[in-house]
């Protein structure tokens, strides 16, 4: 399964990134995207003499909300607005993964969706052992959990499905 890594711009346009550019812009995430963007935002600044880019990395903001505020020009996120312009900058591969031992070897889309939406709990509603599925999750703060579910069909409030007792 693959989502894009959206990147929502307001009032400053990438593509205008053309000769003779300066002054500076705020660039708002919170997720694993960091390094990748402080690589970009130096490469920007040296290509662009006079240009200052200004990261705010924080997991407990919202970086499209910081854009609608005018707190940051740019969110790093895998969501969209319909407020806000986004352009697609990258790709990002998610994989389901189970133990080397297990004997369920195949499932489906809609049985992943099961699985991750809590409907299917123990590895037996799948031609497997009679033993619970232990999902393991992502940081809140990693949109690309957000695309998951989605993709999935599916949207649940992980810290509700992971306190749930089974």
């Amino acid at each position: 399964m693959v989502v894009s890594l959206l990147l929502a711009t307001t009032t400053f346009r990438l593509s205008a990134a053309a000769a003779g550019i300066s002054g500076s812009m705020i660039i708002a995430g919170n997720g694993p995207e960091l390094p990748t963007i402080e690589r970009l935002a130096r490469a920007f600044e040296k290509g662009h003499l006079g240009s200052v880019v200004e990261i705010q990395w924080d997991q407990y903001e919202d970086a499209i909300e910081m854009v609608k505020l005018g707190q940051a020009h740019v969110a790093v996120t895998g969501q969209s607005d319909p407020d806000l312009t986004a352009i697609p900058i990258a790709w990002d591969g998610i994989a389901v993964v189970v133990g080397f031992a297990n004997p369920v070897k195949e499932v489906t889309t809609q049985q992943v969706a099961a699985i991750f939406s809590g409907k299917v709990k123990r590895w037996a509603e799948l031609g497997g052992p009679e033993s619970e599925i232990q999902v393991i999750d992502r940081p809140q703060n990693q949109h690309i959990r957000y695309s998951f579910e989605e993709a999935l069909g599916i949207s649940v409030l992980w810290s509700r499905f992971l306190n749930q007792p089974r």
